[in-house]
C-alpha cells in the first residue's frame, strides 16, 4: 500500500475513523499495482496476511515448500 493524499476532513470517512485518527496526520491508502517481491520456484502454496505494525500496514507472506 502507498499513501496518496493527505486527508484534512476526516468526518467524511465516518465516525469510527474520525475517533481513531482525530488529531493525527491522516492519508488515503492505495494498493500498489506492481508487486515487488521475489518469486521462488519451490514456494507454491502461499498465504498472505495484511496487518498493522505500529502506524503502517505490513503484508506477510507465508509459503509452504512444495
Amino acid at each position: 500500500m502507498i499513501a496518496t493524499e493527505h486527508v484534512s476532513d476526516m468526518e467524511q470517512l465516518g465516525s469510527f475513523i474520525y475517533r481513531l485518527c482525530s488529531g493525527k496526520e491522516t492519508y488515503r491508502l492505495k494498493r500498489r499495482s506492481v508487486r515487488r517481491r521475489i518469486s521462488r520456484r519451490e514456494a507454491g502454496n502461499c498465504h498472505r496476511i495484511r496487518h498493522f505494525e505500529n502506524t503502517f500496514v505490513v503484508e506477510t507472506v507465508i509459503c509452504k515448500k512444495s
